[in-house]
């Protein structure tokens, strides 16, 4: 999660320094990942992802947010909340 240019956003980061995989294998995870792009997107039900942008290996979901305006802030966080949740909701052992 991170604030950027009047925007919160939540990603999926496929890094191989954390994973330990090589840089060729978080590549070929990702494109993994887009090959299942729209039943990805169907089943969060987050259909405006950026994938690949401005980062390949990263998915992210965006919204507009004015981070100085501190009344704003719990509305904010939940939408980080329950993005960031969404995500985890089914592990791949839950899936059957």
């Amino acid at each position: 999660m991170s604030v950027d240019e009047g925007r919160l956003e939540c990603k999926l980061a496929i890094e191989h320094s954390v994973s330990g995989a090589s840089p060729d294998q978080t590549v070929a995870i990702y494109n993994r990942l887009g090959r299942d792009r729209a039943a990805i997107e169907a089943e969060l039900g987050f259909f405006d992802l950026d994938w690949g942008k401005p980062t390949p290996t990263r998915i992210y979901r965006r919204r507009r947010a004015v981070i100085e305006d501190r009344g704003a802030w719990p509305e904010a966080f939940d939408w980080l909340v329950r993005v960031a949740r969404t995500g985890y909701a089914r592990q791949p052992s839950e899936a059957s």
